[in-house]
């Protein structure tokens, strides 16, 4: 078994993609373009977003796993996700999470694990 089987075994129930009905590939990648565009067109818009996001990534991978499986996510012995590419990462990752949008598209993914992000009302 591989790491990869292993961390999803230990951490959570993910939900495979051959799964995901066209209603979450549709938010899912309605989600990636609307990151995309903020990230490189609205760069204000995108620090308003960040001034309302607390706490810090629970590393759970759910969201390197919208709509297909990252080829940069590892996992470490503890069954942690990571980036191996974390200094250098596009800017779809490095401003995940915008908003409760893209918690609950990550909520597809993973149903049965919390994000370690929230949002202040």
């Amino acid at each position: 078994m591989s790491n990869w089987e292993k961390a999803d075994i230990n951490n959570a129930k993910h939900v495979p993609p051959q799964k995901y009905t066209w209603k979450m590939r549709y938010a899912m990648t309605a989600g990636k373009i609307r990151r995309f565009f903020l990230g490189h067109f609205c760069k204000n818009k995108v620090q308003e977003f960040h001034d309302l996001r607390e706490s810090e990534c629970a590393r759970c991978g759910a969201c390197c796993k919208l709509l297909f499986r990252c080829p940069h996510l590892i996992v470490d012995d503890q069954g942690y996700y990571s980036c191996n590419i974390h200094t250098k990462r596009p800017v779809n990752c490095r401003i995940y999470p915008l908003d409760q949008r893209d918690i609950d598209e990550r909520d597809m993914v993973a149903p049965g694990t919390k994000c370690g992000y929230r949002f202040k009302k």
